[in-house]
């Protein structure tokens, strides 16, 4: 490509270098001071930092510009993002993140680093919006296999809303198999219309449209663009005061929102006041001279950046999300619709099964769910395409059974990182996605956030954040070996496929209500008591007294069950131990769970001498019931393996 050097500062030659050049790969990242884009002189540079330097100027407060330090310059045609720059502080901190784009396709230098975009409506609820979800739809209707193909469905009534224009009013009996919409939305602090039983009967007659909350109102708008006759709302179609009611028509939405034709999310809205629809914010163009290398100038326009942040995981670092994919019930809704249109701040954005594009052009370039990167943990767009293969048998070949329970860990990581209102939701809003997974597949029963195939693996969970632990809810909800019995994010202990799992019984039975019959939905029944009746070899453990450190982690001594040796290894509890060690040691057990082997000794000369180490579970006696322990933490593999060869081995029931 032919370059006038004379006519490029030093900023925008380095950029043209084959080690530097933003087109060599994807993430590739440039770094370079904000005073030496403002002050290229434009006497001696006619390429690309002028009209970065316009950009900035245009959209960037002085006051901001003068506390910014360094710009990262990303983006490129091999990227899936606009030609940015992110401003940042001199503690690294983001001052500014803005975008470019152009209004067509351009091959000389710079031009071809700014990728042609697409100008946004002005407001969310401009008729070209509709018309592009009416043709969002109908190619996925068409033409995507994964969104067409589903198991049959079951025969299932439940009530819903029926749209005749202006009027509207609440129907008993509608069957699944026709098509409906549902909402996924934030219900806040606000307060708003209900069904209850005061208002069933009247709402079968007809609801005053006057009285519903905007999104409730923007959703129906939506719909009599879709011409889809029916939606589904939570607060409306299932009766708020009635227990027997909620319990009910609750036990029926993962199956609303699994065979919906569409699921409209309010992603924007933290309450249902607030709307689906939203200003945005209009770019700016930026003029640009002619150059040798092209004929016309090109028009170049500049906005704040728009991130693509309703898709990233809760355990994200750094990432603005907006309120709706803060909720914890919201995550089953998304993971189990065929087609999800969500309605954020700055665009809209379509999510099926086999398909994620945007209003920008951020997501349509080349992405599908069959080319999505396989570490479900840092994208729930990869949680979606593996859910879609685990629940509707596609002709390529499912998940195995070990990818199936490594799925569940990726999606219990994620829920537990998002917010629950009532921690005795906690095991009911994941419940639906359990059962979805649990039916299309052979994993075992599902029980207290498990499913029993490979349950020693699914034990070894502990809290994410590593600062002091809280007490564990007075009312739980699961038993304590479960992650449900915390109200914290977990993450889980890796352990390598070929690791031996040294476990004789591991089972999950009831404690009292061994006659209950199990007609398919007890499993999903947090108010049924289950213990865990696990045989392993044990070692004695103590946690000294006031061993509770600053950051959450104790001090366990484990004493060698052959000799006097002890061992001294940190553990993360479950739940706060501050008050059991203030005064007096706390002796625990070490149940062995897992033997793995440690990649400590890979450097050295003879790699084929590793460490064979135990994870096992932190086990505390309790006075009632009799006989019975309570899970407190685990060891994730701080105690080596020969120290339970010779150990004594015995039943232990976890309560």
């Amino acid at each position: 490509m032919p370059k006038d050097s004379h006519h490029d500062c030093e900023f925008c030659s380095a950029l043209q270098q084959p080690t530097s050049t933003l087109e060599a790969e994807a993430d590739s990242t440039y770094f370079t001071t904000i005073t030496s884009v403002l002050r290229a002189d434009p006497r001696h540079c006619t390429s690309l930092c002028r009209v970065l330097d316009s950009g900035i100027r245009a959209l960037v407060p002085v006051r901001v510009r003068d506390k910014t330090q360094s710009l990262a310059v990303a983006g490129g045609p091999t990227s899936r993002s606009h030609f940015r720059i992110h401003g940042a502080d001199d503690a690294y901190e983001d001052t500014f993140r803005i975008e470019f784009y152009t209004d067509r396709a351009c091959n000389g230098w710079p031009w071809n680093l700014l990728l042609p975009g697409v100008p946004l409506p002005s407001r969310s609820d401009d008729l070209q919006c509709f018309r592009l979800i009416r043709d969002w739809l109908k190619v996925c209707r068409t033409t995507h296999e994964l969104c067409r193909r589903y198991v049959p469905i079951p025969h299932c009534e439940v009530r819903m809303l029926h749209l005749q224009g202006q009027a509207v009013r609440l129907i008993d009996g509608f069957e699944l198999h026709n098509d409906f919409a549902a909402l996924s939305h934030c219900w806040g602090n606000a307060q708003h219309t209900t069904t209850t039983k005061a208002t069933l009967e009247v709402h079968k007659a007809s609801i005053d449209l006057a009285k519903l909350p905007k999104t409730f109102g923007d959703a129906i708008t939506i719909c009599e663009h879709l011409h889809i006759k029916f939606l589904w709302i939570d607060s409306l179609c299932i009766v708020q005061d009635d227990p027997d009611d909620w319990q009910q028509q609750a036990g029926l939405m993962q199956r609303v929102y699994t065979y919906a034709e569409l699921v409209i999310s309010a992603d924007a809205a933290s309450n249902s006041s607030e709307g689906l629809f939203r200003s945005r914010q209009q770019p700016i163009r930026v003029s640009s001279p002619s150059t040798p290398h092209l004929s016309t100038p090109v028009d170049i326009y500049v906005r704040d950046a728009i991130e693509h942040t309703h898709h990233t995981v809760a355990k994200s670092e750094g990432e603005e999300r907006e309120p709706l994919s803060k909720r914890a019930w919201v995550l089953q809704e998304w993971l189990l619709a065929r087609r999800v249109i969500h309605f954020s701040e700055r665009e809209l954005v379509w999510d099926c099964r086999q398909h994620i594009d945007c209003e920008c052009g951020g997501f349509s370039r080349g992405h599908t769910r069959s080319k999505t990167e396989s570490n479900a943990t840092e994208d729930t767009r990869v949680l979606r395409g593996m859910m879609s293969k685990a629940l509707v048998r596609p002709r390529q070949p499912s998940p195995t059974n070990q990818e199936r329970i490594q799925l569940w860990k990726d999606v219990v990581d994620e829920y537990t990182a998002r917010n629950l209102t009532k921690h005795s939701d906690r095991m009911i809003a994941i419940a639906g996605l359990a059962s979805e997974l649990g039916s299309s597949s052979k994993i075992g029963d599902y029980v207290c956030g498990f499913f029993e195939e490979s349950l020693p693996i699914q034990l070894l969970w502990s809290r994410k954040d590593t600062s002091l632990a809280k007490a564990r809810p007075i009312s739980p909800v699961a038993p304590s070996w479960s992650w449900g019995s915390i109200n914290e994010a977990v993450e889980w202990l890796e352990i390598w496929p070929d690791s031996s799992i040294d476990i004789r019984k591991c089972k999950i039975k009831n404690i009292a209500d061994i006659t209950i019959e199990n007609d398919g939905h007890s499993q999903f029944d947090p108010t049924v008591q289950r213990c865990l009746a696990l045989t392993a070899n044990h070692i004695q453990g103590v946690i000294k007294k006031a061993a509770v450190l600053e950051f959450g982690q104790c001090l366990l001594t484990v004493s060698h069950p052959a000799n006097q040796d002890d061992l001294e290894v940190f553990i993360t509890p479950d739940v706060d131990l501050t008050g059991l060690v203030a005064n007096t040691d706390l002796p625990v057990i070490c149940a062995k769970l897992i033997v793995f082997e440690s990649d400590a000794n890979e450097s050295e000369a003879d790699s084929t001498q590793l460490e064979l180490l135990c994870a096992s579970l932190i086990l505390l006696p309790v006075a009632s019931p009799a006989k019975t322990y309570t899970r407190i933490g685990i060891s994730q593999g701080e105690v080596p393996a020969s120290w339970y060869d010779d150990a004594p081995r015995r039943m232990f029931t976890v309560m």
